[in-house]
């Protein structure tokens, strides 16, 4: 096993303002890389910050070059970054993380299952499914609620991945429930769990925080307050994990 060490950064984001928003990205982009991080996870549509009605007005398309700066960083500072955002493609909109690598590759992601409300305003895919390999280590991604369906996780684990990198938006009221899925998902498919989520008000609720890290065990490594906004980082020395968590 490698010594890979992994970045979770739980953030606020500005409405209607993702230029705003793309410099907090930076900034947090700039911390992981000085804490010698290889990966970044983002939350949900993390550069827009969560939305519905608005989504549209504030889309992204593939190789969009309002998003060039994060592959420059991801160059820069050798790390992988996980960002969100909303996506169009052929006039459909969906929920999306972009994948930047150092090696000057984008990819997408596509939410597979949607909440309840969502699919007034965005389609899914069952494409758009990378396959990640970052020192050995095998990666799969998530979009909130797709933690929630059996099947995504159980391919998931077909895919011989052994980090789970979920992106979310988990209010007050769910986070706990959140929590302990997600814990679940640690220890009975023996994954590895990285959990980004947001602090301040969205869409009309306020975000849980508690962005996390499991062991394949099921083990809590790092979490997060429900205010802060924060760099978690670890290090998977052969299973042993250790980390901190920046205030920023």
């Amino acid at each position: 096993m490698s010594n890979t060490i992994f970045s979770v950064a739980q953030i606020k984001t500005v409405r209607m303002d993702y230029k705003q928003n793309i410099e907090k990205h930076m900034d947090y982009i700039k911390l992981a890389a000085q804490n010698d991080a290889k990966i970044i996870i983002f939350p949900e549509l993390s550069i827009t910050g969560y939305e519905r009605e608005l989504a549209r007005e504030q889309c992204f398309i593939n190789n969009d070059s309002r998003l060039a700066c994060f592959q420059n960083a991801s160059i820069e500072h050798d790390i992988m970054i996980v960002a969100g955002a909303p996506l169009l493609l052929e006039n459909r909109l969906y929920i999306s993380s972009f994948i930047f690598t150092p090696a000057n590759h984008q990819m997408i992601y596509i939410k597979k299952y949607l909440h309840q409300g969502e699919e007034q305003y965005y389609f899914l895919s069952t494409q758009y499914d990378p396959d990640i390999t970052l020192n050995n280590e095998h990666l799969s991604f998530a979009i909130c609620y797709d933690i929630e369906n059996d099947e995504h996780i159980q391919h998931v684990k077909n895919k011989k991945s052994n980090y789970y990198a979920a992106s979310i938006f988990y209010s007050t009221n769910g986070i706990q429930e959140g929590l302990k899925r997600l814990q679940y998902i640690a220890k009975e498919y023996s994954m590895n769990v990285l959990m980004s989520n947001y602090v301040g008000a969205y869409y009309d609720t306020e975000a849980g925080g508690c962005s996390s890290i499991w062991s394949h065990k099921g083990d809590l490594v790092l979490s997060a307050d429900s205010s802060s906004e924060c760099l978690l980082v670890a290090q998977n020395c052969n299973e042993n994990w250790k980390g901190k968590i920046i205030i920023n």
